[in-house]
């Protein structure tokens, strides 16, 4: 059985994990920055796999060295076997097998941590890990089986991934009643043109359509306070310095007798469904992944 395979000499595990390094990293470079040594024994070794199958695994494109497609395939293969070796290994040991959510981070702040204690002690064999990622890396990681499991906002149907909606995201205006001095609380309009506001900034689809509300609301607008995410904004809130638009989970966080809170259809572009997504191929190899993600399913529902 296998002889064929293995009556040949060159293939070893630790070659199969340089390949699955740099498929992850996209070159050779990016799976050895900054290291020359590196460059040269990963290039060694994916031209060693080359000549084990017959077949060009690698190629040069301008400075750097990526895979082909046919290394790109037997990449992925080789990060699912070596995961199921992984598996197995910690299994025998009598260790927690690892497994990880990503998400953005304001969503693994705010709907991941407060449960999971509850999906730790559902699926007591394993041990958790948390990826603050952006929609596009958590699509991409979860195709390509490096990411157990997703936390997005309702995308189109990806190929090959399956989902499962949580909730509606909605989003309040939270304003500190220190910034009104006793006046009548503003609308949503006059809170952007007259109070300090604090925002996220970043390339996402948030900040993007939020960008596009304030600009339809004051033309002159600009953030009193620029911060990197949005738990970074509700700090900010909580200091009763500067108001900000926050989802509602969050402003759960804000006392209601401290703060003000104004909804409107102004805001209502910000709303979005939150679905879990993850890749079958996941579930079919890794022993407690379906356990872990039907707790998921229950325990983060909003």
């Amino acid at each position: 059985m296998f002889d064929s395979l293995l009556s040949r000499s060159g293939l070893t595990l630790d070659r199969l994990k340089t390949l699955v390094e740099v498929e992850a990293a996209g070159s050779i470079v990016g799976a050895g920055p900054g290291n020359p040594a590196k460059h040269s024994q990963y290039s060694r070794q994916l031209r060693e796999l080359s000549e084990f199958f017959g077949c060009e695994l690698s190629e040069r494109q301008g400075r750097t060295v990526r895979l082909t497609e046919r290394g790109v395939f037997l990449a992925r293969l080789s990060h699912e076997f070596l995961q199921k070796l992984e598996d197995y290994d910690a299994e025998c040991s009598g260790d927690h097998v690892e497994y990880t959510i990503g998400g953005g981070d304001s969503l693994i702040q705010w709907l991941v941590m407060p449960h999971i204690a509850k999906v730790v002690d559902a699926v007591p064999n394993i041990r958790l890990s948390t990826a603050s990622l952006s929609t596009q890396n958590i699509i991409e990681k979860v195709t390509n089986c490096r990411l157990d499991i997703g936390l997005v906002r309702e995308t189109a149907p990806t190929p090959g991934l399956q989902s499962a909606r949580l909730g509606s995201m909605r989003y309040r205006l939270a304003i500190p009643r220190s910034l009104l001095a006793g006046t009548v609380a503003p609308t949503i309009a006059q809170a952007f043109r007259e109070l300090p506001m604090a925002m996220q900034v970043s390339s996402g689809e948030f900040t993007t359509t939020l960008q596009s509300i304030t600009k339809s609301l004051a033309m002159n607008f600009r953030a009193a306070l620029s911060c990197q995410s949005l738990p970074q904004v509700l700090a900010a809130v909580k200091s009763r310095r500067y108001a900000a638009v926050l989802p509602e989970i969050a402003a759960q966080e804000l006392p209601k007798n401290t703060y003000n809170f104004l909804t409107g259809r102004e805001l209502a572009p910000l709303n979005s469904e939150i679905c879990l997504i993850w890749n079958p191929r996941v579930m079919s190899v890794r022993p407690y992944a379906t356990a872990l993600l039907v707790e998921c399913k229950t325990a983060l529902l909003f």
